[in-house]
């Protein structure tokens, strides 16, 4: 799947997450486990895409496939948008896992965030939820900067 995916669209498939001010370290991949991040604006352009859209797609294969929709946010941010945007990702991941054929066994709508502003939008991000194939996820909010490796290890 990730060789697939790499050789489909080769200038979508990145090394890091990094938005303006504001990034997801990457420091998963190693022993024995298979690292894809998906730039979804270069992915988008490629395949016309022109709806809402999250930030990056991240899929990480060991013994099972975890998938990952990513949005970064350094500043400002409206809880509503933030839930498209990860949405989006999660049917960006379904499609993808159709078209190569590959099962999802874990699914992560993931914000990255700087400093909130208002309380009413991390109450709107409490209260709704990322669908992705018939369940409903919880948004996990982590600060920018954040380790993949520790948000994969305290998730469900």
């Amino acid at each position: 799947m990730h060789s697939e995916i790499q050789s489909e669209w080769p200038s979508a498939v990145k090394t890091r997450c990094r938005g303006l001010r504001c990034e997801l370290r990457v420091d998963v991949g190693e022993n024995g486990k298979t690292l894809t991040i998906i730039d979804v604006d270069k992915y988008s352009e490629l395949i016309s895409h022109r709806a809402s859209k999250c930030d990056y797609l991240i899929f990480l294969t060991n013994d099972k496939i975890v998938a990952a929709t990513v949005e970064l946010k350094s500043g400002n941010f409206h809880g509503n948008q933030v839930l498209k945007q990860l949405q989006s990702g999660a049917q960006q991941i379904s499609g993808l896992s159709n078209k190569f054929k590959f099962d999802v066994e874990k699914f992560l709508p993931i914000l990255l965030h700087g400093s909130i502003r208002h309380a009413s939008e991390l109450k709107t991000l409490r209260q709704k939820k990322v669908s992705f194939r018939g369940e409903q996820y919880s948004v996990i909010r982590e600060k920018c900067g954040s380790k993949l490796s520790n948000i994969l290890d305290k998730s469900p």
